[in-house]
């Protein structure tokens, strides 16, 4: 066998770096072009590359040659395949790979319960932890960070507080360990302890942003607002430099509190440090100054952002709407359509406090007949019928549009029910439009 050490070597390069289906576009030109045959190494890599681009269809298939050449019967293959599943949100099928292991090793145990966390299967991440701790697999500080962050999810203080002791009777030094006494922290302030958060920070001889970060994240999530601001100082009086996760938080705080001097200090701060607003921290200022009776300011932010989110649209819209520019709000709703937006103009009629009108939804449909986009069309209709409102005019645009993406028997069948309606005028049901 040709030894595939060049190609491993740039392989994984590829499968760590910005861009990781490179590294599957080499490694099936590995498979096609050359005599070397793909080893551990080449799997395992490929396995990353699938994992960090959720390329879940790659994964399967990767998966079935490592079957086919008796590969994933070595661990360092089987638990980067594990990750994989788990990072592609495919829980059932790391499941089921991690029951064929016979003896699973400290690795495949934490690939699994970082599985269970990421995606909020929090309860069973608690239950394979006592598994492991029952199988006597001593845990890593890999293990205590997904542990941590399940019992912060599930409120479960208990545990947390066990896993916390022992961490403490351990060589795992928070000192050594930022992760490990960042997820503390942030654990005691889910579970609405933040006295126990403030204790573990004081124990930490070493902090970084992050640390200081979570100690804030953790005020504004029990509400403690004007702690923020104090920690926030704290923060700026220790030389560290703070983070966009900083300034999010801190703005927040600004935003309930009122405290509108503050939050344009914190303004200014960014126009100093950050060259462009992004999404976050544009949101959060348009947030702040509309909840501080500043929306001119808001809309100042807005325009000058070139980076918009859907929750960028929805606070600007929302803040306008709360004060009592609904025109504006009307227009910068149409706006967002004719930008395309349409999925985020959905996401804001759903968050809208109170229920969206005829218009609003003749609005959505207008657009969806420019973008040709038939689901949201149809979702449209449904919400104009569930009003009551029977215009002519909404199911000529959703039989257009159906005729435009060539879908004639979904036009023709809108037509016939449109014909009938218009004889005997009963309105519309749901039942029709969907059969």
């Amino acid at each position: 066998m040709h030894v595939a050490i060049p190609w491993n070597t740039i392989i994984r390069k590829l499968s760590l770096s910005p861009t990781p289906t490179h590294a599957l576009h080499l490694f099936v030109q590995m498979l096609r072009s050359t005599p070397s045959r793909p080893d551990t190494f080449t799997y395992a890599s490929a396995f990353k590359a699938c994992g960090r681009a959720r390329a879940h269809f790659s994964a399967r298939t990767i998966h079935a040659l490592t079957v086919k050449t008796n590969t994933l019967s070595n661990a360092f293959v089987a638990n980067t395949a594990l990750h994989t599943y788990a990072s592609c949100g495919d829980i059932a099928s790391a499941r089921k790979l991690f029951s064929l292991f016979f003896s699973p090793d400290v690795v495949a145990w934490n690939a699994m319960l970082s599985g269970y966390v990421q995606n909020d299967l929090l309860d069973d991440a608690l239950k394979l932890f006592d598994r492991m701790w029952s199988a006597g697999v001593a845990p890593t500080a890999v293990t205590v960070i997904s542990v941590l962050s399940a019992c912060g999810g599930a409120k479960d203080f208990s545990l947390g507080r066990q896993v916390h002791g022992f961490v403490k009777k351990s060589v795992m030094q928070l000192e050594r360990e930022l992760f490990v006494g960042t997820c503390l922290i942030d654990m005691y302030a889910k579970c609405g302890c933040l006295e126990f958060s403030l204790k573990v920070f004081d124990e930490m001889r070493i902090k970084d942003v992050g640390v200081w970060n979570a100690l804030i994240g953790g005020h504004v999530h029990n509400g403690c607002f004007s702690d923020v601001l104090r920690i926030f100082q704290d923060l700026e009086m220790s030389g560290l430099i703070p983070d966009e996760l900083t300034i999010v938080c801190v703005l927040s705080a600004c935003a309930n509190l009122g405290e509108l001097e503050m939050g344009k200090k914190i303004h200014l701060y960014i126009k100093e440090r950050f060259l462009d607003v992004n999404a976050k921290i544009g949101t959060a200022l348009i947030d702040m100054y509309s909840k501080c009776g500043c929306i001119a300011k808001s809309k100042e932010v807005f325009d000058m952002m070139h980076e918009k989110d859907a929750t960028a649209w929805t606070s600007m819209i929302g803040g306008l709407a709360i004060h009592g520019q609904t025109e504006d709000a009307l227009q910068l709703f149409s706006l967002m359509q004719r930008a395309g937006r349409l999925k985020e103009s959905l996401e804001f009629i759903y968050s809208m406090d109170v229920q969206a009108n005829a218009v609003v939804w003749r609005a959505l449909l207008s657009a969806c007949r420019v973008n040709l986009d038939v689901e949201l069309a149809e979702v449209a209709v449904r919400n104009l019928l569930e009003l009551g409102t029977h215009h002519c005019g909404d199911y000529v645009l959703l039989a257009n549009i159906y005729a435009s993406k060539g879908m004639w028997d979904d036009a023709w069948r809108i037509r016939k029910l449109m014909e009938g309606w218009i004889q005997k005028n009963p309105g519309f049901s749901l039942i029709e439009l969907h059969n």
